[in-house]
C-alpha cells in the first residue's frame, strides 16, 4: 500500500478568508485612534497595566492609581510621595516651627524619599515640586487656648513662592478639640542634594505655655523641570 495523506474531514477548520479582520480598532470616546494598524499600546500613569503569569499569562489588567483595590505600583518617575506625619512630642503655642516627626510612607516615589533620621524629604531628581500639607492641630488640654485668636499654619523651607509660612486663625470655641487646614507650596530643586522639610506651628498670645499635638499628611509630586 502506498503512503499518502487523507483529509481530516469536516471537523478541520478551513482557512480564514483573506479579508478576515486580524486587528483591533482602538478608539477614544467612540472616535477611532487612526487606522487599525497599531502594534503597541502604552498605558500612562495614573493608568496601570500589568500582565499576568501562569494561566493568566495572556491576560492584561488595567487599573488606575486612584483605585484602592489596585495593587500598589512600583515607584517610578513622577509618582507622588504620600507621607503621614505624627509629632514625636508636644509643641507649644509660641510660633516655633515644629518638625520633629515620625513618618509613615503611604506611597513611594521614584523622585523622593523620606529621611526618618533628619526628618525631611530627600529630593532624588531635580525639578519643580508641588508640596501639599494637610495639617492638624489638637490642643493637649482638649480645647484651644482662651486667647482672642489662635494662629497656626505650615512652612516649607526654601519654598519658591512667598507664602511660607502660611497663616490661619481660629477664634476659640468651647468644645473645639482640633483644627485642620490645607496648604500648598512650590519647591524648586535645581541642584542636588536638596531636601524638603515640612513644618507646622501654632501661636496663642498670653497662652504660649499651653501645648498641642501636631500631625499631617504630606503629598509631594514633581510637576516639571527645575526653574533656572
Amino acid at each position: 500500500m502506498a503512503f499518502g495523506f487523507n483529509p481530516a474531514g469536516n471537523g478541520f477548520p478551513s482557512q480564514a478568508p483573506e479579508g478576515f479582520p486580524n486587528y483591533i480598532q482602538f478608539q477614544a470616546d467612540g472616535t477611532d485612534l487612526g487606522n487599525p494598524n497599531a502594534d503597541t499600546v502604552d498605558f500612562v500613569y495614573p493608568l496601570i497595566a500589568t500582565r499576568g503569569a501562569g494561566e493568566n499569562a495572556n491576560k492584561i489588567t488595567v487599573t488606575t492609581a486612584e483605585n484602592p483595590s489596585a495593587a500598589t505600583p512600583v515607584a517610578g518617575a513622577d509618582d507622588p510621595l504620600v507621607l503621614s506625619l505624627t509629632g514625636n512630642v508636644s509643641a507649644a503655642f509660641n510660633s516655633s516651627q515644629f518638625s520633629d516627626w515620625t513618618g509613615v510612607v503611604s506611597r513611594t516615589s521614584g523622585d523622593l524619599t523620606w529621611d526618618g533620621t533628619n526628618k525631611n524629604i530627600t529630593v532624588e531628581v531635580t525639578g519643580l515640586y508641588e508640596v501639599e500639607i494637610v495639617g492638624r492641630l489638637s490642643p493637649d488640654l482638649g480645647s484651644l487656648p482662651a486667647s482672642t485668636s489662635v494662629y497656626y499654619g505650615s512652612a516649607v523651607n526654601s519654598a519658591l513662592n512667598a507664602l511660607s509660612p502660611s497663616l490661619h486663625s481660629a477664634v476659640p470655641v468651647f468644645g473645639l478639640t482640633y483644627t485642620q487646614w490645607t496648604d500648598k507650596y512650590v519647591f524648586n530643586a535645581n541642584e542636588l542634594p536638596a531636601s524638603i522639610t515640612p513644618a507646622l506651628y501654632a501661636a496663642a498670645y498670653n497662652n504660649e505655655s499651653e501645648t498641642c499635638s501636631f500631625s499631617a499628611v504630606v503629598t509631594v509630586r514633581r510637576i516639571g523641570d527645575a526653574a533656572a
